[in-house]
């Protein structure tokens, strides 16, 4: 069956109808494309954009490598890129801290396992034996005790002297009694005070490097110090005059007995590896004035009482006679 029939013929654009369309399709697109339609700055008196490869992590600074620095067009990739560092480096140091808290931890698992071990042992003895004593078996409570005592390591002289020394205070009068029982009292305090004073002693000295701490970094924060301490460490490794300040600290506490501050230590130093400190600006000092007028000093004796001016130079025997004769009234 022919399906043509009854069908309308539409006939297809004309060429210059085509190219016309197309020519208006390409500048739709074309402005759609410039730069003032993508918000690009094009004003030419627009400052130039200067990328900063520079950022600083842990207060140490730090330089983008160049080999990533052509990732780097706008304000927006540089912030990126650099957080991108900043928690790479970050990230290194957590993994510094983390291994020295972890070997830190393995050393007190070694220090604290055989203690624990040791009072496990002994208070399971020490059940052992308390339960033997409630049923009449005091055979086995010894043999427990015993075992918790050499778990100890407590030798049975020890116990002996102390199981002695309990019979005697049995025996001794209720005034003596009171007497033992308060200088054992006093023998506690004594060693809680120790503890108490050997702590503060060790708070105290964490305070103490603390502080030293603060001190040698500010005095490494000064600009013209700072410059030479990054030059130092560039060629013989980071934190090495750090190190080598520290290092003369102990050598004068240890072997000199001398409480040097930092900045004594810093100059010192800079001075020995070569450092050249900035000259201070020299203050000139004006000549006095040829009109400018003669002292004025007290009077010494005699007068008003009010300042005098320095006496000319006398130059015949009267002269004298007349100071003599001022000095006389």
């Amino acid at each position: 069956m022919d399906t043509t029939q009854g069908t309308e013929f539409t006939p297809s654009a004309t060429g210059a109808e085509s190219t016309a369309s197309t020519e208006t399709q390409t500048a739709e697109v074309t402005s759609q494309s410039t730069p003032a339609a993508e918000g690009l700055n094009t004003d030419p008196a627009a400052p130039v954009y200067t990328p900063n490869y520079k950022f600083k992590v842990m207060d140490k600074d730090h330089e983008i490598p160049e080999s990533f620095r052509g990732i780097i067009k706008d304000a927006t990739t540089e912030k990126q890129v650099r957080e991108l560092y900043e928690k790479a480096y970050g990230l290194e140091h957590v993994k510094t801290d983390r291994d020295a808290a972890r070997n830190q931890f393995k050393e007190y698992r070694t220090q604290a396992d055989p203690i624990v071990h040791t009072y496990q042992t002994a208070a399971s003895s020490y059940n052992r034996a308390m339960q033997a004593m409630e049923t009449g078996n005091m055979k086995g409570a010894i043999t427990h005790l015993q075992d918790a005592f050499g778990a100890l390591k407590v030798p049975d002289k020890v116990l002996k002297q102390y199981v002695y020394g309990l019979l005697e205070m049995e025996d001794l009068p209720p005034a003596q009694k009171e007497d033992y029982n308060r200088s054992r009292e006093l023998e506690r305090q004594a060693y809680t005070q120790q503890q108490q004073l050997e702590q503060y002693q060790s708070q105290l000295q964490t305070l103490s490097v603390q502080h030293r701490s603060a001190e040698l970094n500010q005095a490494l924060s000064k600009p013209d110090v700072a410059a030479f301490v990054q030059s130092f460490d560039q060629r013989n490794g980071e934190g090495s005059f750090y190190n080598e300040v520290v290092m003369r600290g102990q050598y004068y506490a240890n072997a000199r007995g001398e409480d040097r501050s930092a900045d004594a230590i810093v100059t010192e130093l800079l001075t020995r590896f070569g450092h050249q400190a900035p000259q201070a600006q020299v203050q000139t000092h004006t000549p006095a004035s040829a009109h400018t007028p003669p002292p004025v000093i007290p009077a010494i004796r005699g007068g008003s009482g009010g300042p005098s001016v320095v006496t000319k130079k006398v130059n015949s025997v009267a002269g004298l006679k007349k100071l003599a004769q001022q000095y006389t009234d």
